[in-house]
């Protein structure tokens, strides 16, 4: 984790260039690549403030080659990720709330103490967030303190691309 002040001179930097290149599909594309992940650090600061240490996520989208959704019932799956990804720019919080804002989406909120599921609810991003945070609680993760995220994706919603896995 780095201070977000550091982040930033980290995502500049020529250090990281070479994992730029690989997560954003090429060399030629890293400036628009470092530019996203400059955005989605700004965007933390705008919703969350700027005297935080953060760490920064990416994760592919993915297509499904075999077995489409099959994976929904125990099922196997044979995926491929692709170069289209969710960037997560994420701090610790000091309560038990999980604060997911995802840019251009309404804000989801979780807490730590109510994880257990709740079936008159629509099928929500938040109730997504709920289950997997239940799933780490049922495999023993210390679930102490929540976090904030900022999110920014270019996986399209709808596409087939795993967007929800992301």
């Amino acid at each position: 984790m780095k201070h977000i002040k550091q982040a930033k001179e980290w995502i500049k930097s020529e250090e990281i260039t070479e994992t730029l290149s690989v997560l954003s599909g090429g060399i030629d594309k890293v400036p628009a690549y470092r530019q996203r992940l400059l955005d989605a650090v700004d965007g933390f600061v705008q919703k969350f403030g700027s005297d935080r240490e953060i760490a920064i996520f990416s994760v592919p989208g993915r297509t499904e080659l075999g077995g489409n959704h099959t994976d929904h019932q125990r099922g196997h799956v044979l995926a491929a990720s692709v170069n289209l990804d969710m960037i997560a720019v994420v701090a610790w919080r000091t309560d038990e709330t999980v604060c997911v804002q995802t840019a251009g989406m309404e804000e989801d909120v979780v807490q730590l103490s109510e994880l257990e599921p709740m079936s008159d609810k629509i099928p929500t991003a938040a109730e997504l967030i709920r289950g997997v945070l239940a799933r780490f609680h049922q495999y023993g993760c210390s679930l102490q303190t929540g976090f904030d995220a900022y999110t920014v994706s270019d996986v399209t919603r709808g596409a087939g691309l795993s967007s929800s896995a992301a």
